[in-house]
């Protein structure tokens, strides 16, 4: 029985979703990589996130900028992007 309440769509306005996590220690890239794998039959394309700092210092004795990249974790998709 369905309930009076609840619609069923042919065509369902939602075809996407975004899912974030987020946790409070350190998770190694090969730990990332395992969840990539157990995910990759539902999420078969996968593209790596890296964070990017760019610092600049100015200062009277001189000026400088600093560049730094670090793995930030994953990106998974149904679909290729």
């Amino acid at each position: 029985m369905i309930d009076t309440l609840t619609k069923i769509y042919s065509h369902a306005p939602i075809t996407e979703a975004v899912i974030e996590l987020r946790v409070d220690s350190e998770v190694s890239q090969k730990e990332q990589e395992k969840v990539v794998q157990r995910l990759k039959k539902d999420y078969p394309h996968s593209q790596h996130l890296n964070k990017f700092n760019v610092n600049f210092n100015a200062s009277p004795t001189g000026s400088g900028v600093t560049v730094s990249q670090q793995p930030q974790g994953f990106r998974l998709t149904s679909n290729p992007t």
